[in-house]
């Protein structure tokens, strides 16, 4: 059940939007993985090629709690970078829809990276019988991760373990009862985790 929300709103100039949102998802990713909590994050103000400023959380109190109290959250708040609302109740008349993982692109962008690696890879035999140093690949990585998300999608750029890789978003209606449904988000507050029923976790539009 997801009774109640939080909004994080970014306070910057348009050009600093992205980068301020981004380092909240990533703030927010953090505390949803380490202290378990499941949460879902919508984003209100998405467009097709920006996640926009603002990003709504929804859970029960107590994880929103959690979510507030977190170190990186409040060093954004303090710096003046965003705002928090206050705990609310998600109202009546709100919307279910669900926010998940555009796993296409993704595989896509994949795709590319392996393509150009084996390419240089051969080149680099051909010349001088040796492959590619790691330096090298990283270099690859992050200039190909860079181009696909110059091309203007929904995305946030998550560091993870000394890298950093695109996460692009897309938003899906929902159809059927909200009756009974089960929400089960993943680390990333999005709904590609499935109920038993085979549903796709949702939260709402208002």
């Amino acid at each position: 059940m997801i009774s109640h929300y939080v909004e994080i709103k970014a306070t910057v100039f348009d050009e600093d939007v992205h980068f301020v949102v981004n380092k909240v998802y990533n703030r927010l990713h953090g505390c949803i993985a380490s202290l378990n909590l499941n949460i879902g994050l919508s984003f209100p103000k998405m467009t097709e090629v920006s996640p926009g400023d603002l990003i709504r959380c929804f859970g029960v109190e107590s994880d929103l709690n959690s979510l507030k109290d977190n170190a990186g959250i409040e060093h954004l708040r303090s710096k003046g970078m965003v705002i928090l609302s206050e705990i609310k109740i998600v109202p009546d008349t709100a919307t279910p829809v669900a926010y998940v993982r555009d796993r296409q692109v993704e595989k896509v962008t994949s795709h590319r990276i392996r393509r150009k690696i084996n390419r240089c890879n051969k080149r680099m035999l051909i010349q001088s019988q040796q492959r590619l140093d790691d330096e090298t690949v990283q270099q690859i990585k992050v200039q190909l991760r860079q181009k696909q998300s110059s091309q203007k999608r929904a995305y946030f750029l998550v560091e993870r373990q000394g890298d950093k890789f695109p996460i692009y978003i897309k938003k899906q209606f929902v159809l059927g009862s909200e009756e009974g449904r089960t929400r089960i988000f993943n680390s990333y507050g999005l709904g590609n985790s499935r109920t038993t029923a085979g549903a796709i976790s949702t939260v709402y539009d208002f």
